[in-house]
């Protein structure tokens, strides 16, 4: 669990653009009026079973299940497309409760990997094209130190939101945040959420688990872990992270 309470930026919305296009800001920023809150996503860091349980707090229904979470037209969470000017002021000025989750760097990049280029995902197409190859290769093999090799060559803002380094994914230097959770920490930290917005207690539901079946030492090369080091020193830095708590298997790492 970690607060931010410490000298406030005096940065506006605007400011926000040098992290965040127009379309990532209307998708990773999701403000409740009815908390005052606003909780700027994070990809591959527990986003799926945050989102859920806003939606369901937002809406007082525990059982709700909206079928594409990541659509935004599905969610009752506002956009800042869908504030007035002075609202959207309100999510840097410290109005708003501004938090968000972070995870353990290279666990997330792992994550990424596994959900994303291990599984075929659209987002492999990207790191395929990198490598020299078309998207008639989606079947081709792409190992972890592939993948890291390849995004530590690219300029880190212009990274795939769900590898790029986190504090760049949360604009951390333009924005006040009140409150950084860690995945690692997550039922504590949505308990003090809970505690701190007056939401309902509903129970946490972890979401887009997913089992890849493989052992972590047999795909982080020791390169690729000096590479993830290097792509993300300023995540480690920021939220604390040591650069050797790696987990044990690659199960249950897409969350």
């Amino acid at each position: 669990m970690r607060v931010f309470g410490s000298a406030r930026k005096t940065a506006k919305f605007d400011d926000l653009r040098v992290y965040f296009t127009r379309h990532r800001l209307n998708h990773a920023v999701h403000v409740s009026k009815k908390f005052n809150y606003a909780y700027i996503s994070n990809p591959k860091a527990a986003c799926t079973t945050i989102k859920h349980y806003l939606v369901q707090a937002e809406l007082g229904d525990p059982e709700f299940r909206p079928k594409r979470i990541h659509q935004r037209a599905n969610l009752p969470l506002l956009m800042p497309s869908q504030l007035s000017p002075k609202e959207r002021e309100k999510i840097v000025d410290g109005s708003f409760f501004l938090f968000t989750f972070v995870r353990h760097p290279l666990k997330r990049a792992f994550s990424a990997y596994a959900d994303k280029i291990y599984g075929n995902q659209k987002q492999k197409v990207e790191i395929l094209e990198l490598l020299g190859h078309g998207p008639e290769d989606i079947e081709r093999p792409v190992s972890f130190e592939e993948f890291m090799t390849v995004i530590s060559a690219q300029p880190p803002l212009e990274l795939n939101p769900h590898w790029r380094p986190q504090v760049l994914n949360l604009g951390l230097e333009a924005l006040n945040y009140d409150f950084v959770g860690r995945v690692e920490n997550l039922t504590d930290d949505m308990r003090f959420l809970c505690e701190t917005l007056h939401l309902p207690s509903y129970r946490i539901r972890k979401r887009n688990a997913k089992s890849h079946g493989a052992e972590v030492d047999s795909v982080i090369t020791s390169r690729a872990r000096d590479l993830a080091a290097q792509l993300y020193a300023e995540d480690y830095k920021a939220f604390g992270y040591g650069a050797l708590d790696l987990p044990e298997t690659a199960a249950a790492v897409g969350a």
